[in-house]
């Protein structure tokens, strides 16, 4: 199943959850009369206890083709997105860092999330030194703090795609340059974890304008899925919703460049695109 926040066309203001049957959307109304935040966070939890009520409310719901609706971020207002760094020895490698007993973590601001087919803006000041990165993300289901690896997969709902943008400049200071506007598109959907046999061993492709740029598996990962969740639990009570970033396997080449697509595929998952552009100078002054 694929989980995804949707707007039709002729209420974009309006946020709904769903699911992609086919090259259809079917509208799932989980929580009769709730926000988008509640919903989608419903939903999420709804797979990871196998509700059977949700099956039910997929055929009662409304069918829109995919041309009728813009594909939101699958991370709602009641969702955070957390990110973790140095997860893949290539990329540390590449990078000329040293290993670490531990992750680097850290929370992206809402302003810098932006959904699939949604346009990455580079600031004039950083433009030209600006890379992409494809990262697999877990998106949590069930809440739960102190949670054991063991368990750590009864947490977790599905998987995604994340696009961690960086601005690779001496400004504006450590992580400051990870969370500026549009630099972090997440998408299209949320893949649900009976679709994904090996989270561990996923092929992951980056192209910009059709001509790779990065290619990578998960099973480069120093660290797994399971301790990532576990980790990240002792810091803070995870939520329906969540949406973890687990790190980009390194080897990307080239930055990003105005007026191109990039585009992350990530096997069994599947593909986020975003086009470039470059932030217009009435835009910049405002700033």
């Amino acid at each position: 199943m694929k989980l995804v926040r949707f707007s039709p066309r002729s209420e974009s203001t309006t946020v709904h959850t769903g699911i992609v049957r086919d090259d259809e959307i079917v509208q799932v109304e989980v929580v009769p009369g709730a926000d988008d935040g509640a919903s989608f966070g419903t939903a999420l939890a709804s797979v990871t206890t196998e509700d059977a009520e949700l099956s039910d409310r997929i055929e009662e719901g409304d069918v829109f083709e995919r041309s009728e609706v813009t594909l939101r971020a699958p991370i709602s207002n009641a969702g955070r997105l957390f990110c973790f760094g140095g997860v893949y020895t290539g990329h540390l490698r590449d990078a000329g860092l040293e290993l670490t007993v531990d992750p680097n973590q850290w929370i992206i601001p809402d302003n810098a999330i932006v959904g699939p087919e949604e346009t990455i803006v580079l600031p004039s000041r950083v433009a030209g030194n600006v890379k992409p990165a494809a990262e697999l993300c877990i998106v949590i289901g069930r809440a739960g703090k102190y949670i054991e690896p063991s368990e750590a997969y009864n947490h977790i709902a599905g998987y995604s795609i994340s696009n961690d943008v960086t601005a690779r400049t001496e400004w504006p200071g450590p992580m400051a340059y990870k969370m500026m506007d549009t630099f972090s598109p997440i998408g299209p959907h949320v893949t649900t974890v009976d679709e994904v046999d090996q989270p561990m061993n996923l092929n992951i492709v980056m192209r910009q304008d059709g001509d790779v740029i990065c290619q990578g598996n998960t099973s480069g990962m120093r660290f797994s899925l399971s301790f990532l969740v576990s980790y990240l639990s002792t810091i803070t009570e995870l939520q329906p919703g969540d949406v973890i970033s687990t790190g980009d396997p390194g080897g990307i080449e080239g930055s990003l460049q105005p007026g191109s697509t990039v585009a992350i595929e990530i096997e069994d998952v599947g593909e986020l695109k975003n086009p470039v552009r470059l932030e217009s100078s009435q835009s910049a002054k405002s700033n």
